[in-house]
């Protein structure tokens, strides 16, 4: 809430909303978290190339970590954040690629090119009936997808080249874009475990908003009842400047990691909800008051 009238005004109500059910995010493991505070003190491509090499399956945390950090030291060493052009797609394959990496290894997929998803093409094409059968529509297009390997959506993403925090696409992108295919997400993970509102009560969808060399993250849960809470982290910069690179690095993986552990932690309580689903007729009377249907996200109004 950025209306200084407004957050004083429901204040009460305010720190409710904020507070009810909120879980933490995850906790960073020692070994990984010593490291990276080591890493913070490096100020220059020489020190990071000094780096111990690790074992990638013994010191798994430790090997992806320090692989990240010498990626993103290319980029600086070949001069990336001093070019006069520089494209969206430049920056997430330079610079926020790490996202990927680190989503990837650890048994989950980071979808790019824009892929259409799932949950948000099954609410578009909810109401489809045989009579006067309209073509099938496609999904919100998102920069980044983040699924399991079974196709089960975790989260989502958004890049841009503005680095101002009011600027208008980075507005869109955080306030209204990714918070509606996370919505979707959510409501289709609902769906899976039943709309058991106490399962419902521990899920957490991510979305992550790049914009530029700023990165953060957004957390969508439902707290109690029908309405969904969405938060937001701070935000980890890349400022370009070799001497910094270190503690830059040190605070953007720390983000990336801990948006990796809560989409694992969705996916192992769905999955634990789904194998004990029993299997019933559609038309069983399943009014409980143990659940809960949230609505469809509204559609986006037509341009002129």
């Amino acid at each position: 809430m950025h209306d200084s009238q407004l957050k004083d005004k429901f204040k009460k109500h305010w720190h409710s909303v904020t507070s009810e059910n909120a879980k933490a995010l995850p906790i960073i493991p020692a070994d990984l978290s010593s490291h990276l505070l080591k890493i913070s003190t490096l100020k220059s491509h020489k020190e990071i190339d000094c780096l111990e090499n690790y074992c990638y399956y013994t010191q798994k945390s430790l090997y992806v970590s320090t692989a990240c950090l010498r990626l993103v030291a290319n980029t600086y060493r070949n001069r990336f954040f001093s070019r006069a052009k520089i494209l969206e797609d430049d920056v997430l394959i330079n610079i926020w690629v790490i996202a990927d990496q680190v989503i990837n290894i650890y048994n989950l997929q980071a979808k790019r090119s824009e892929p259409s998803s799932v949950s948000s093409n099954a609410r578009r094409n909810r109401d489809r009936t045989i009579e006067e059968m309209q073509r099938k529509k496609v999904g919100r297009k998102s920069d980044l997808i983040i699924c399991n390997d079974s196709g089960l959506e975790l989260g989502c993403g958004e890049g841009g080249l503005d680095g101002e925090e009011f600027d208008t696409k980075v507005i869109v992108e955080s306030s209204l874009k990714t918070p509606k295919v996370m919505h979707d997400i959510f409501v289709r993970l609902c769906s899976s475990v039943e709309n058991k509102q106490e399962v419902i009560k521990r899920l957490q969808i991510v979305g992550l908003v790049f914009s530029r060399f700023k990165m953060r993250m957004l957390i969508m849960d439902c707290p109690n009842g029908y309405a969904c809470r969405l938060r937001s982290t701070t935000t980890a910069v890349f400022s370009g400047k070799e001497e910094s690179l270190g503690s830059d690095f040190c605070k953007a993986y720390q983000l990336i990691w801990k948006t990796k552990e809560v989409c694992k932690e969705t996916e192992s309580i769905v999955e634990n909800c789904m194998s004990t689903v029993e299997i019933n007729f559609e038309s069983d009377d399943d009014s409980n008051d143990d659940k809960i249907y949230l609505s469809d996200s509204l559609r986006s109004p037509k341009r002129d």
